[in-house]
């Protein structure tokens, strides 16, 4: 949903591109209908089978559940964030992706993709893609250097991209979501100073 000027700016250099020839592309303009329309989703899944808190899970990933089709069949997704500016703004629109595993395109700033990086993620570089499009100054140069980026990704099929993605799919399923719980661990020792219950959990496993 092109909103601002940075989605906008790219939406429509690549609108009309061929490049998008084979693609799964959507450009939509009307925010207020898309979410109407991922309502209208839930609830007639809400009539059908009853509320629950399923629903919640459902909500999770935006305006409804994920394209399964879209998954099985492309070959990465470009991803642009709500805002690509700023400290620190991330969504489902990031961890969809790759949390069902699919290579991933990340189009933000420096300072935001270099926090995703920090939380542990990689990403496929080829020809350093991701300085060259952050560093560029306009939105006609960062189009022209993704558009360089996309057209390497579909003819040569790098397969260093899967792995990226298969390490991302790992990491986000299996590590961490651990994070959290260290966190409030840490959290929990400096603020009391002494250790806590889950400490002596473990010292009673002896893991």
């Amino acid at each position: 949903m092109p909103k601002d000027d940075y989605r906008k700016g790219l939406v429509q250099y690549f609108q009309h591109n061929e490049i998008l020839a084979n693609s799964m592309v959507s450009f939509g303009n009307d925010t207020h209908r898309f979410y109407a329309e991922g309502e209208d989703r839930v609830e007639y899944l809400k009539n059908k089978y009853g509320a629950g808190q399923w629903t919640n899970g459902i909500r999770s990933y935006g305006v409804g559940l994920p394209n399964m089709k879209a998954y099985e069949q492309c070959a990465c997704e470009i991803v642009l964030e709500s805002s690509a500016f700023g400290s620190w703004h991330m969504t489902e629109k990031f961890f969809r992706p790759v949390g069902f595993g699919m290579p991933v395109v990340l189009l933000v700033n420096k300072e935001i993709f270099q926090k995703i990086k920090e939380y542990g993620y990689r990403f496929y570089d080829h020809d350093n893609f991701y300085s060259r499009f952050q560093a560029a100054d306009d939105m006609g140069t960062k189009s022209k250097i993704l558009e360089k980026f996309m057209l390497h990704i579909k003819n040569d099929k790098p397969v260093g991209m899967w792995e990226v993605a298969d390490y991302n799919y790992q990491h986000f399923w299996n590590h961490r979501k651990n994070t959290y719980y260290d966190r409030v661990t840490q959290a929990w020792k400096k603020l009391i100073g002494k250790r806590n219950f889950i400490d002596h959990i473990y010292d009673d496993l002896d893991l």
